[in-house]
């Protein structure tokens, strides 16, 4: 585990202090955690203070931290609904991108919040790192680059998962809504880049790197699709009555990809066996009976 940097270290702000049985058990737990022990039980009645013993273990250890609670416990302060909804998935936008740049994070999340979630990995590798400076990256390719990884563009307004572009400039907000940039460039070179105020707009302090994330969790899955629908009707494709069936409103790139590809295959194999002399056929058995005295 590594720990969090000094200058973003943890620190409970409260005039309250560990008491009772509080010391101890923060003592024992940050004495486990050194020892790398990996699993530890924290127990005690409801209103005793086992939330502020982790406080305060977190600001002893200084260690990223994911607190799991019931799903029936989170339940009584998030309202179903689909605005409840929204702010809950960019909030899990927001932990996965802060885990992957920072070190001063702890994530309190219900147990269903592991699910589903990208390979941290590969949402990692297809996100944009941008330097000021950089003489290489046209202004064309930083929108190709942002639309590939699904960000919408509106002149108009800057929203969530979108980007904006006024003249030289492209302003950039993430999935989870906080965190938005300007990028200033020139020609091939990209001059300044700031982050914005998120209640104003206004410019905030400059930076000289940038990290944009993908606006879905599974683009790196998503690049793949082709590939895969290519090997199930490669699969399809070894039985003489095999069929593959797509279903679909328009035919997707994926789709188009793996059709083409296999209309190549098969004209390929085709001309080879017409070249060879080699009539296909499929192979047929009749089953085996069992042995006697077998079931």
């Amino acid at each position: 585990m590594q720990p969090v940097h000094p200058d973003t270290a943890f620190r409970v702000v409260t005039s309250m202090r560990p008491a009772g049985d509080q010391p101890a058990a923060i003592a024992t737990l940050a004495a486990r955690i050194a020892a790398g022990e990996r699993h530890s039980l924290l127990h005690g009645a409801t209103g005793i203070g086992k939330t502020a013993t982790l406080a305060w273990l977190a600001e002893r250890v200084q260690l990223l931290m994911l607190i799991i609670a019931p799903n029936k416990l989170l339940a009584r302060y998030l309202p179903k609904d689909a605005i409840t909804d929204g702010a809950v998935d960019a909030a899990r936008y927001q932990a996965l991108e802060s885990l992957l740049v920072r070190r001063d994070v702890i994530v309190v999340a219900t147990v269903s919040a592991i699910y589903g979630m990208a390979t941290p990995a590969d949402y990692y590798d297809h996100a944009l790192t941008l330097r000021t400076g950089t003489t290489t990256y046209s202004h064309q390719q930083l929108l190709d680059d942002l639309v590939a990884i699904v960000y919408r563009r509106d002149d108009t307004r800057l929203q969530r998962s979108g980007f904006r572009l006024r003249g030289d400039t492209i302003e950039v907000m993430p999935t989870w809504g906080g965190g938005s940039c300007r990028i200033e460039s020139f020609g091939d070179e990209i001059e300044a880049m700031h982050h914005l105020e998120p209640d104003t707009g206004r410019l905030a302090e400059p930076t000289d790197k940038l990290m944009i994330f993908p606006t879905k969790r599974h683009i790196a899955l998503a690049q793949r699709i082709p590939a895969a629908l290519i090997q199930t009707i490669g699969r399809a494709a070894r039985n003489i009555a095999g069929e593959m069936h797509l279903y679909a409103d328009t035919t997707t790139p994926a789709m188009h990809a793996a059709i083409t590809e296999t209309d190549r295959r098969r004209a390929r194999q085709l001309t080879h066996n017409q070249r060879h002399g080699i009539t296909a056929h499929t192979v047929s058995a009749s089953p085996t009976p069992p042995a006697a005295g077998t079931r």
